[in-house]
Formats: structure tokens, sequence, C-alpha cells
């Protein structure tokens, strides 16, 4: 039975998913989103025998084979739920990147949400899903609880 590894980060395919792969090979990355595509050239510095889809965040669950070890890589927490709208099971999420813009709150030093992100962050927490903060994949990361949320209060509620 294989596993599904679930990482946002909008920088999508580049250096630490792949030395996530070097440390958890995977048989197939899956990367969704409605970010504009980050070069995939990177394709190339995958595994040989690993395989490379781009879909809609909406086609996840049904790109993911049972029996493979597959990392789904989405650039933003909405791309994560609209592909949980489309039956993506969701048990744990590793946020990574989500750049700075105007609008946002900042959750780490690398990870910035607006009011719909935060939102759906809240969601999943409340849900009971396992949410870890991490910096960088060689990193445990930082679990994040409804209590933790709750007091990094961002200027618009917290949900």
């Amino acid at each position: 039975m294989g596993t599904t590894t679930i990482r946002i980060d909008d920088r999508l395919i580049h250096s630490e998913v792949l030395y996530t792969l070097s440390q958890r090979p995977a048989d197939h990355v899956i990367a969704a989103s409605h970010l504009p595509w980050c070069d995939l050239a990177n394709r190339s510095m995958l595994p040989p025998d690993t395989r490379l889809s781009t879909v809609d965040p909406m086609q996840v669950s049904q790109r993911i084979l049972p029996e493979e070890d597959t990392l789904v890589v989405f650039g933003t927490l909405l791309d994560l739920r609209l592909a949980m709208h489309g039956g993506l099971a969701v048990e744990s999420v590793r946020l990574a990147n989500r750049a700075r813009r105007e609008g946002t709150h900042r959750l780490t030093d690398s990870c910035f949400l607006d009011a719909d992100e935060w939102a759906v962050l809240v969601e999943l927490v409340r849900a009971g899903t396992t949410i870890e903060a991490q910096l960088h994949p060689a990193n445990p990361g930082i679990r994040l609880s409804a209590d933790l949320l709750a007091s990094l209060s961002p200027p618009w509620g917290s949900g």
C-alpha cells in the first residue's frame, strides 16, 4: 500500500522538493495549482523512475494510485481545498512556502497567508488534519494547533 504526502509550496517543483524525494522516494509527483506554473524543466532533475504530472487540483484524487508512493505539491491552501472537494482525503499537510503579498499575514518566516487561505488552514485544523509548518524538508517543522493559530491573530480575525 502506497502513501500520499501533501505539501503546500507556491514554488511547486524546486530544489527542496527534490531533496524531499532524495530522502523519501516517490513513484509519482503531482503538481496541482492555479498559480502560473514554474519552470518544469526540473522534471529532468527528478529520479528517473519518478513520474511527474501537472493537473487541475480537482483531478488530484483521480491521479493517485493506492499502490504508489505519491508526493502532491499544491501551490496554495485554496488549491488543496479544491482537491478535497474533488474527493482527495487529507490526514496531514506539510505547509512550506507561500510568498509575502499585499494583504497577507505572516505564519512563518516563509509562509504568508491571505484571509481566504487562513480560513482554509483554520478549517483543516478544526477538522483534525495534522498541519506541520516546515521551513525546510530536513527540519521537523512546527505542528499547528487551534490554540497556536488563535494566538497569531491575523488582522481580519482567525475564522
